[in-house]
C-alpha cells in the first residue's frame, strides 16, 4: 500500500476524533474550574416549606416481577405526608399479571396508590401510556377537588430517594420542571467478574459522568434535557398542555423532545444535584444525593438497543442542526450543548475506521517483519495528534472515574447508594434504623434478581 495513502488515512481519522472530541475537553476544563456536586441543603429548610399535593406516574408493561417491590419501597421510605401524594400506575388491559399487582398495591396502600388501566392493549409507547395516565390524573383532580403541584415521571424499576418529594415541594414553585439525577444501582464491579459486568459498568460510568458533571453545566447555562425518569413537571406546564398530549408520540426519546419543547416555549427546567444528611447502616451521618437509583442494561444486546434508540430519537426525531445554527430562542451555550447531543450521528461513523486504523497500527508496530508503511511517523504532525488524543482519552477516563466514585457508596461489597437513605434528623435515636437499612438493601437485591429473571435489566417501562 502506498505510504502517502496510509499516512493520510491515519491523519484524517485522528483529525476527525479531535474535531468531535475537542468540545468535550473544553467543557471538562470548564466543569473542573467551576466545581460540581458541592451543594448541600439543610433539612430544616425543606421541612419548613408547607407540603403540597404531589403526584407520581409509573408506566408499566410486564413489570409484575418488580412493580410491587418498587412501590412498597417508595411508600415505606418517603419522608412526606402520605395523604399529600399519590402514585398512579399506568397499566394495560391485556397485562393481567401487572394489573393484579397494581390492584393489590392500590388496596394495600389505601388510596395512596391508584391503578389506571389504559384503553388500548399493550405494548404502546411510554409516551402514550403516560399521556393516558395524566388524563386520568386530571379526572382524579376534578372528581376529588384537588390540585397536584407537580407530576413526577418514574420507571417501574426505580429506587426513589426518600426526600425526593420534599425537595420537589421545596423547589417546584421556583421552576417549571425538575430533573433529579439518575445514578446506577448495581453491584460493586470485581476483577473476576470483569467481562460479565463490563457492559453494565461502562453504561453506569457514562451515566454517572453525565449526571454528576454535564447536567450541572447545562443547568447553569440553560437547556436541561429530561432523562425520562425522576422528572417532576410543575403545574404551569401541566396547565399549558391541558389541551394537548404532554409527551410527544412521534419520538423514541419523548422525554428529550419534551424538555427541548419546554425550553423553546420559555419554561425553566432545573437540574437538582443536592445533598441532604442521613444516617447510614453503620450509624454514621453522611451527606447523600437526592437521586433516583436505576438498573442499567446488563447485556451487550440490551445496551446497543437502548443506545440506538437514544441516538435515533435525539438526532433524528427531536432536534436538528437547524436548531443549532438557525434562528431560535436558544443561547450560544445552549446551542453548543445541542450540538454535543446531535454530533453523535456523525461521530459514531468515525468509530469503524478508527478501529480499522488501530488494528493496522498494532500490526505495523508489533509485526515489523511485514514491512508495512508507517501510519504515524515519529514526531510528525499525525504523531502529535495521536499524543493529544491520548491525553483526551486519559483526561476523560480520569474525570469519568471521579464522577463514578462520587455517586457511589459501597456497603459490604455491594453498591446501595441511596436505598437506605433516611434523613439524619428523622432517624436519630431510632434503634431499628440498621434493620430498616438492611431490609431496604435486601429489597434492592430482589429487584435486581427479578430484572435478571426477565432478562431485560434496565428496560424502560411501556416500550
Amino acid at each position: 500500500m502506498d505510504e502517502q495513502v496510509v499516512y493520510w488515512i491515519g491523519f484524517f481519522v485522528a483529525l476527525a476524533f479531535i474535531v468531535f472530541g475537542a468540545d468535550d475537553v473544553l467543557w471538562d476544563v470548564f466543569a473542573l474550574f467551576r466545581g460540581t456536586g458541592k451543594k448541600r441543603v439543610k433539612l430544616s429548610l425543606i421541612n419548613e416549606k408547607p407540603p403540597k399535593m404531589l403526584a407520581v406516574v409509573i408506566a408499566a408493561w410486564h413489570e409484575d416481577a418488580v412493580l410491587g417491590e418498587v412501590v412498597d419501597n417508595l411508600v415505606a421510605s418517603a419522608q412526606y405526608p402520605r395523604s399529600l401524594y399519590r402514585v398512579f400506575l399506568g397499566v394495560y388491559p391485556n397485562d393481567a399479571a401487572t394489573v393484579a399487582v397494581a390492584r393489590a398495591l392500590e388496596v394495600r396502600h389505601g388510596g395512596t396508590v391508584v391503578c389506571v388501566v389504559g384503553d388500548d392493549p399493550g405494548p404502546t409507547s411510554k409516551a402514550a401510556n403516560i399521556n393516558h395516565t395524566v388524563r386520568a390524573i386530571r379526572e382524579y383532580e376534578a372528581e376529588r377537588d384537588v390540585r397536584f403541584a407537580s407530576v413526577t415521571i418514574h420507571d417501574a424499576e426505580d429506587v426513589v430517594h426518600p426526600n425526593e418529594f420534599k425537595m420537589t415541594n421545596y423547589l417546584i414553585d421556583d421552576y417549571d420542571a425538575l430533573q433529579f439525577p439518575v445514578f446506577p444501582l448495581q453491584r460493586m464491579p470485581r476483577l473476576r467478574l470483569f467481562f460479565k459486568t463490563l457492559t453494565s459498568s461502562t453504561y453506569a460510568d457514562e451515566f454517572a459522568e453525565h449526571h454528576f458533571r454535564t447536567m450541572v453545566m447545562r443547568d447553569e447555562l440553560g437547556f436541561v434535557p429530561s432523562t425520562g425518569t425522576g422528572f417532576a413537571i410543575g403545574r404551569r406546564v401541566l396547565d399549558a398542555f391541558r389541551d394537548e398530549d404532554l409527551l410527544p408520540r412521534n419520538s423514541l426519546t419523548e422525554d428529550y423532545k419534551l424538555s427541548l419543547t419546554l425550553r423553546m416555549r420559555g419554561f425553566r427546567v432545573h437540574y437538582v444535584l443536592e445533598k441532604v444528611p442521613r444516617v447510614d447502616a453503620r450509624g454514621r451521618t453522611v451527606w447523600d444525593y437526592i437521586a433516583t437509583r436505576s438498573l442499567f442494561p446488563s447485556t451487550f444486546k440490551a445496551a446497543v438497543r437502548q443506545k440506538a434508540r437514544w441516538v435515533y430519537g435525539i438526532t433524528m426525531q427531536s432536534a436538528s442542526m437547524a436548531d443549532v445554527f438557525g434562528k431560535s430562542e436558544l443561547t450560544f451555550a445552549e446551542r453548543t450543548f445541542l450540538y454535543k447531543d446531535l454530533k453523535a450521528k456523525f461521530a459514531n461513523f468515525v468509530l469503524l475506521p478508527g478501529y480499522a486504523v488501530l488494528a493496522y497500527f498494532l500490526v505495523q508496530t508489533f509485526a515489523p517483519q511485514l514491512e508495512l508503511p508507517v501510519m504515524y511517523p515519529l514526531h510528525g504532525p499525525s504523531w502529535w495528534m495521536c499524543v493529544f488524543l491520548l491525553f483526551m482519552m486519559v483526561e476523560r477516563q480520569v474525570l469519568r472515574g471521579r464522577a463514578g466514585e462520587r455517586v457511589r457508596l459501597e456497603d459490604d461489597g455491594v453498591l446501595h447508594p441511596a436505598a437506605a437513605a433516611v434523613p439524619a434528623q428523622a432517624s436519630m435515636g431510632q434503634p431499628h434504623q440498621h434493620v430498616r437499612d438492611v431490609s431496604r438493601m435486601a429489597a434492592e437485591d430482589r429487584l435486581r434478581a427479578a430484572a435478571r429473571t426477565r432478562g431485560q435489566g434496565g428496560r424502560r417501562a411501556g416500550r
